[in-house]
């Protein structure tokens, strides 16, 4: 369990870093040609990493197809988690998207439930601590919205409750499946190669009229790349515990740690619904180690 918990909370730290990181590299230089530099760059990373060990090559090239057709799938609903994600952010505030696709977590765990894992009742508590408050945290943003914008982030709802449904079943099927057979490598560089494929494919058929990517752009670009591939080697690192309800719930508080990391660099002042919300965090991890 103590492992589970690590991995989970380096997911958080990496994806709370390329929070901060995502939109400035995005507004620079655009979303799809952002996410195909990360993907570009975490295929690059990824297959180095297979070709020194050379156990996990082995594990992946002995795999049965069924896992590899499971990482695919998982592929699939993950980039379609991403597009949701992003099609609601273009309709409403990030502070209004964020805490419904911070509920992942919850999504995952009802499915391990139903499909049979025994959870016991702190862990319980301390899960619905945790997205409890990563939901707070995130959500206590947008308390001040004017009408207009209260009326764009009623539109993002579906799309983020699709993005949080779809990023659960992939974190699902990833943990259940695949990396119990293929490592916690192979699905990740599955997820990556099909991103980078279909991104390539839109720009190439859609085009694109932006300008040349600029110089400082590119530290933004690459420092999401690095910090999105650690936080998913992380996640299925920590799925490879066996622990995947866990593991998942406390990756999904990444936007608290943005929140406190926003703090600690930019100065930003942290709200008392913040404050409260990183109180359950705490206390939803007591419970988590205690169960």
């Amino acid at each position: 369990m103590s492992y589970a918990i690590a991995f989970g909370l380096m997911t958080a730290l990496f994806w709370g870093v390329t929070d901060l990181l995502a939109q400035r590299a995005a507004r620079a230089a655009g979303v799809v040609r952002t996410m195909i530099v990360n993907q570009a760059l975490g295929c690059c990373v990824l297959g180095l990493l297979l070709i020194v060990d050379c156990g996990q090559a082995t594990q992946i090239f002995t795999a049965p197809l069924e896992a590899w057709a499971i990482a695919i799938v998982g592929a699939f609903f993950g980039i379609g988690a991403t597009l949701s994600l992003f099609r609601a952010l273009a309709l409403a505030q990030v502070a209004s998207v964020v805490p419904i696709v911070a509920s992942y977590g919850a999504v995952t765990t009802l499915l391990a439930i139903a499909s049979g894992d025994q959870i016991r009742r702190p862990l319980i508590f301390g899960l619905i601590a945790c997205i409890s408050g990563a939901i707070l945290t995130a959500a206590s943003q947008s308390s001040q919205q004017n009408a207009s914008a209260a009326n764009f982030a009623r539109r993002s709802i579906p799309w983020s409750v699709t993005a949080a449904i779809l990023y659960g079943f992939q974190f699902f099927l990833l943990g259940r499946e695949a990396v119990p057979v293929l490592g916690p490598i192979a699905p990740v560089m599955v997820y990556n190669l099909t991103g980078l494929i279909i991104y390539a494919l839109k720009l190439a058929l859609v085009g694109s009229r932006s300008e040349p990517i600029e110089r400082p752009a590119w530290r933004y670009m690459i420092g999401t790349g690095f910090t999105v591939l650690a936080g998913y080697v992380a996640i299925s690192a920590g799925m490879k515990t066996g622990h995947v309800a866990v593991v998942t719930v406390l990756s999904s508080f990444q936007s608290p740690v943005t929140v406190v990391l926003a703090w600690l660099v930019f100065r930003d002042r942290i709200s008392h619904h913040q404050a409260a919300g990183l109180c359950l965090i705490v206390g939803g991890l007591i419970c988590i180690h205690v169960g």
